[in-house]
């Protein structure tokens, strides 16, 4: 998908845009596309959107790992603490072995500032 590619590439601002056409083209867009789409929010800074996003993924799907790893990421970005490590007991929920270390050789962002800011947020939200 168009948006998510411009999304790891750098281009969030245009990822978003992909990101919301997408979705409003599809009745029933898949939670991923949601996450996606709070994650472009994320690195564009639109913190409150993004957890709309993520909020509305989880709700389709539950146990959706990223999905509770992005809210984490997210609510230590905007200083809220509390949520970032709820956020964080869930993703410790769905997989207890979990390892930032490990989750950061997966993520392709080209950008090396914005991988290095999810491994911090991730740990302040209490990740290891």
């Amino acid at each position: 998908m168009v948006g998510s590619a411009l999304m790891f590439a750098g281009r969030s601002h245009e990822a978003v845009r992909f990101l919301e056409k997408a979705i409003r083209l599809n009745p029933f867009p898949p939670a991923y596309w949601i996450r996606n789409l709070g994650e472009a929010y994320r690195l564009t800074k639109q913190y409150k959107e993004a957890i709309t996003e993520f909020k509305r993924a989880i709700q389709a799907n539950p146990h959706y790992l990223e999905c509770h790893l992005s809210m984490a990421c997210t609510y230590s970005l905007m200083g809220r603490k509390d949520d970032a490590e709820a956020a964080a007991s869930e993703v410790l929920k769905i997989n207890p072995g979990f390892s930032v270390q490990d989750y950061a050789k997966t993520l392709p962002y080209k950008e090396r500032n914005d991988l290095n800011c999810v491994v911090e947020a991730l740990r302040r939200a209490g990740l290891r």
